[in-house]
């Protein structure tokens, strides 16, 4: 009985823990940098060439990334990329939870 309690009061601790996005201008996690754990959408002032996401145990948060208003990437698990791709680059980030419509 006392294993199930700690495991459900673990459990609730990481899907509670808040997600990340932080973006870098410079490959390798370098240069200018913004970072957010809100939602809603983000100009960066800087097209990123690297990032970290983190985020929760099943917290339902996604991001979008953007090109003005071209996508150029998509993901709801936590990952990192230290050299984007540079199709891939993106200058605004756009972040939501569950269901929400994520629109660049």
């Amino acid at each position: 009985m006392q294993f199930s309690t700690i495991f459900i009061a673990a459990l609730a601790a990481i899907s509670t823990e808040a997600a990340t996005m932080s973006c870098y201008a410079s490959t390798n996690y370098g240069g200018k940098a913004f970072a957010t754990s809100g939602t809603g959408t983000f100009p960066l002032g800087f097209t990123a060439a690297s990032y970290k996401f983190s985020s929760g145990f099943a917290d339902g948060i996604c991001v979008k990334t953007c090109a003005g208003g071209r996508e150029t990437g998509s993901f709801c698990k936590g990952r990192s990329n230290a050299n984007v791709a540079s199709g891939n680059r993106f200058n605004k980030i756009v972040i939501g939870k569950d269901s929400t419509v994520l629109n660049c």
